[in-house]
């Protein structure tokens, strides 16, 4: 937004909108695509600049136009009229004035009804002046002073060259009184056209401006008299054409005498020895000289039938080809139009004859106080040149934690550069090291970047310990702002924290109990019926590091149980296949079971029930061998 107000060179009330058209509350900076209309309610007599009413944000961030509230210049004075003199009488007239028109931006205004202040004009073709011509069919043409009409801050039209207000159309048109055979005494014939060769057009008695009227023949007693031509320029004829007498002679003697020259007058009708009114001489001058005037023999004014010579002469050509400008690098040569506003284009410039040369945009001129395109002797001398424009070393760009140097005594321009120099501490972190003055003698953005770099800081104490003991860990940090990094420059390399062991003896530890394990199946060591036992087992984890050695309890609990089954004791038809080791009475084997645990039983013994000792069992047992085999059996 800052960027509007300083292209407008004004602060005005914007409203702003994103590309979706929807508006911006935040105006600090708008999206490309997106753009701002202007206000100017709050100043009276005030009009948007431009009609509107809006600049863009354009792809290259910058704003398409500026926006003002500026007065507004009326076209009818100077684009739609002009002004028709004749013999002093001043009438304005409707006239299409031929105009170029350019806004504040520099842009082409084509609405010459919404011409505001900072327009500029170019009224009339700038090479013939010409405005253009009213219903009559009276030329309007402008001078060289009226060519460039400013549109001001107040709504009135002014001129480069004064501040006073342009009040009056300034194309002109001046016609003459016709001019024909009537109004030349004695002619027969009066000739005249306009500048196409035209027949001149007679406008209620009048005829425009460079109309050319010729006296192309006399009355047999009179000849026509030098200058036999006349032109229309501001409202009257530059010469008078005159019809004289032939009976006025001349004589030989008083021909006149042309330094540089030769005069032949032969060829003329003679009167005796005098020549007759009318008779002309032919002028030749030497080489390098320019015939000015005619020599004829006209009637003297003063005294009726006695003539004389008019006068003529040769002149120094020291004139100088306006088609043999020279041509000026990055410029252009101008010289000066006549503030007459009927111009007419010359070939040949007078010696003396003093152009400007205008350098290109972004150029100047080398030397102002001496820089010309002069003429002198039929040659077109140069002083100066077009120059990129110099830079001011006193506003060059700034560089943050630097500064630019500019050796004095040399002049800046296009291309030259200042050294950029960083503040003690900083450093250049590219190899843009200096600054350039670039085109419109404006210094290019300073793309070198002073820096400092980090440095760390000291470490801070080290923190608490994470464990009292049993190896804990510690930290510690530092900070990188001795210096901090600044303006891009590099950050401190390394770690900003760092750790340590600490409290590394180990913790006491007093024994303690694992938890129990499982408990054992019931056992009843080889047997597998009745009454048994299981138990279950945990383990003391010793003391450490002064702690409690032993831990105090059993380390084993045991418990009875019961096996799952009573106990086959001296029944015959107890076992049946389920028997085990030391269960009988058993017949055979198929009636013992044997244990996968143990891998005993299985097996029907003969009279052993009391030798295996199954606790409880009541069986029979032998006490006498001589009744050996009325015991009871059991499973082995």
């Amino acid at each position: 937004i800052e960027d509007i107000i300083a292209i407008s060179e004004q602060t005005n009330t914007l409203t702003c909108f994103d590309t979706n058209n929807d508006p911006l509350e935040s105006q600090s900076r708008i999206p490309i695509g997106g753009y701002c209309l202007v206000s100017c309610e709050d100043k009276p007599e005030k009009v948007p600049y431009p009609e509107d009413k809006r600049t863009t944000c354009k792809s290259n961030s910058e704003w398409s136009n500026g926006l003002r509230c500026s007065a507004k210049c009326s076209p009818s004075m100077v684009l739609e009229k002009g002004l028709l003199e004749i013999n002093g009488e001043k009438d304005p007239k409707s006239v299409a004035v031929a105009a170029e028109c350019t806004d504040f931006d520099g842009l082409r205004i084509t609405n010459f009804n919404y011409i505001t202040a900072g327009s500029n004009c170019q009224i009339g073709n700038k090479e013939t002046n010409l405005c253009g011509s009213d219903d009559d069919g009276f030329v309007y043409r402008n001078s060289e002073e009226f060519r460039s009409l400013s549109c001001t801050d107040d709504g009135t039209w002014q001129t480069d060259l004064s501040a006073v207000a342009v009040t009056e159309p300034v194309c002109k048109a001046m016609p003459c009184s016709t001019l024909q055979e009537a109004n030349v005494a004695s002619s027969v014939e009066v000739s005249c056209t306009n500048n196409d060769a035209d027949d001149a057009l007679i406008i209620n008695g009048l005829m425009n401006e460079e109309v050319v009227c010729k006296l192309e023949s006399c009355k047999e007693t009179h000849f026509v008299q030098e200058p036999s031509e006349t032109r229309c320029e501001f409202g009257s004829w530059s010469n008078t054409l005159t019809c004289s007498p032939t009976s006025a002679t001349c004589t030989s003697a008083d021909q006149p005498k042309i330094p540089n020259g030769v005069l032949d007058c032969s060829g003329n009708e003679m009167d005796g020895g005098n020549y007759l009114g009318g008779s002309k001489c032919r002028l030749t001058c030497n080489s390098g000289y320019l015939s000015n005037g005619a020599v004829q023999c006209q009637n003297a004014r003063a005294s009726q039938g006695v003539g004389v010579w008019s006068q003529a002469s040769c002149i120094k050509d020291e004139r100088c080809d306006k088609d043999r400008l020279p041509s000026i690098i990055n410029g252009r040569v101008e010289c000066k139009k006549s503030a007459n506003r009927l111009q007419h284009r010359a070939t040949y410039v007078d010696a003396g004859t003093v152009c400007k040369i205008i350098c290109s945009p972004s150029y100047e001129i080398s030397d102002a106080a001496d820089t010309s395109v002069t003429c002198k002797a039929k040659q077109w001398e140069v002083a100066g040149s077009c120059l990129t424009q110099k830079c001011d070393t006193g506003n060059v760009p700034t560089v943050a934690f630097g500064s630019v140097k500019c050796p004095g005594g040399i002049v800046y321009r296009e291309g030259d550069t200042c050294d950029v120099v960083c503040d003690n501490g900083y450093r250049h972190k590219n190899n843009n090291r200096d600054v350039a003055c670039g085109d419109f003698g404006s210094w290019t953005a300073a793309t070198s970047q002073c820096v400092r770099d980090g440095n760390w800081g000291k470490w801070e104490e080290w923190g608490d310990c994470s464990k009292s003991c049993g190896r804990g860990k510690q930290k510690r940090s530092r900070t990188c702002d001795n210096p901090k990094p600044e303006n891009g420059g590099d950050t401190c390399s390394g770690d900003s924290t760092e750790e340590q062991d600490c409290n590394t003896e180990c913790c006491p530890v007093n024994a303690k109990w694992e938890n129990w394990g499982s408990w054992s199946i019931c056992s009843r060591g080889l047997f597998t019926c009745g009454n048994g036992e299981r138990n279950r087992r945990r383990t003391c984890r010793k003391g450490v590091c002064g702690g409690i050695v032993s831990c105090s309890g059993k380390s084993v609990e045991e418990k009875g149980c019961f096996m799952g089954r009573n106990c086959c004791t001296g029944d015959d038809t107890c076992c049946k296949g389920n028997c085990g080791y030391g269960e009988g009475d058993c017949n055979y084997h198929s009636d013992c079971k044997k244990n996968p645990l143990t891998g005993r039983g299985g097996t029907c013994g003969v009279s052993n029930c009391a030798g295996l000792g199954l606790p409880g069992g009541k069986f029979e047992t032998v006490h006498d061998i001589s009744i050996w085999g009325s015991a009871d059996d059991c499973c082995y």
